[in-house]
C-alpha cells in the first residue's frame, strides 16, 4: 500500500521512523525546507496527514487532511519549512475525534476543530530547536492520543482485508467477514477513514496498480488491467487519468517516491 503517496520535486526530505508502537498506525515523521520550485503532488492513499507550516520566526500553523478522492497539487510558501506524518486509514479520527468524513478532500487549520490541540503541538513545536527535537514533539503529541484513543478493531480488519486482496473482495463480503452489516460498514468507514468501503477499495486497487508499475520499462498495459480486475485496458487507464492526473506510460519513471510512504522502507 501508499507506493506513491506523493511527488515532490526540487526539495529534500528529512525523515525519522516512528517507534515500534506506532509504526502499524502512522508513517515517517518528515520535514521538508521548501524552495521558490518545491512542488508536492499528492495522489490518493486512503490516508490522511497531520502537518505544520513553520516560517521565519513566525508561530507554526498545524493543519489536518483527509484522505483524497483524486490528485492535488500545491506550490509551498518559498523558504517554509513543512513538517508532518501520514495518518494510517483510521487513525485520523482516533487522533483528533472529528468524522473523518467532515475532512474528506479538505485541508483544514487543527485549531479551527481542535484549538487546544493546536495550541499544544504549536507551542511545543515553537520552542524546538531541531528537527530531531520537532519530531520529538510531534511523537509525543500523536503518540498520546493515539494511546487514549485506538482505531476501532473492526475498521483495522476491514482494511487490513481490503489491502491484502488489492481493492477486489465485495463489500458485502469484507462486511461479513467483519462479522457486520454493509449499512454498518459503510458508517464505520465514513467515521474512522473518510471514504465509503468502495471508493476506499477503488484507492486500493489503483495503489496496487502504481506498484506494478516498473519504472524502467514501458508497462503491460492490457496484462496489468487483467491482473487487477479492471474491465479492459481502457478501463485502467481512466482509473489512473481520475486518480493520478496522468496516464500510467506518464506516471511508470516516476513511481518510487520517497515521500510520505506509510511504512519507512
Amino acid at each position: 500500500m501508499n507506493i506513491a503517496s506523493a511527488f515532490v520535486t526540487d526539495a529534500s526530505l528529512i525523515r525519522r521512523p516512528p517507534p515500534e508502537r506506532l509504526r502499524t498506525l502512522v508513517g515517517c515523521f518528515w520535514a521538508l525546507p521548501c524552495t521558490a520550485d518545491t512542488r508536492i503532488r499528492s495522489l490518493p492513499d486512503g490516508c490522511s496527514t497531520l502537518s505544520v507550516e513553520v516560517f521565519g520566526c513566525q508561530r507554526p500553523r498545524s493543519f489536518i487532511t483527509g484522505p483524497r478522492l483524486g490528485p492535488r497539487e500545491i506550490a509551498p510558501q518559498p523558504n517554509t519549512t513543512l513538517l508532518g506524518v501520514r495518518l494510517r486509514p483510521g487513525v485520523l479520527f482516533a487522533l483528533t475525534h472529528i468524522p473523518a468524513a467532515d475532512l474528506t478532500d479538505r485541508r483544514e487549520p487543527l485549531d479551527a476543530w481542535r484549538a487546544v490541540d493546536a495550541e499544544e503541538l504549536e507551542g511545543g513545536l515553537a520552542a524546538a530547536s531541531s528537527y530531531e527535537r520537532q519530531f520529538d514533539v510531534l511523537e509525543g503529541f500523536v503518540g498520546k492520543r493515539l494511546d487514549d484513543t485506538p482505531v476501532d478493531d473492526r475498521i483495522l480488519r476491514a482494511v487490513a482485508l481490503l489491502e491484502r486482496c488489492e481493492g477486489r473482495m465485495k463489500i458485502d463480503r469484507v462486511a461479513e467477514r467483519c462479522e457486520m452489516s454493509t449499512r454498518h460498514l459503510d458508517r464505520l468507514f465514513r467515521q474512522w477513514i473518510g471514504l465509503r468501503p468502495k471508493s476506499f477499495a477503488r484507492i486500493m486497487r489503483f495503489q496496487a496498480s502504481l506498484a506494478r508499475l516498473d519504472p524502467t520499462a514501458s508497462p503491460d498495459l492490457a496484462h496489468m488491467a487483467t491482473g487487477l480486475g479492471y474491465f479492459d485496458q481502457a478501463h485502467l487507464s481512466n482509473e489512473f487519468a481520475e486518480l493520478s492526473g496522468s496516464s500510467p506510460r506518464r506516471v511508470a519513471p516516476e513511481r518510487v517516491s520517497d515521500f510520505s510512504k506509510t511504512q519507512c522502507e
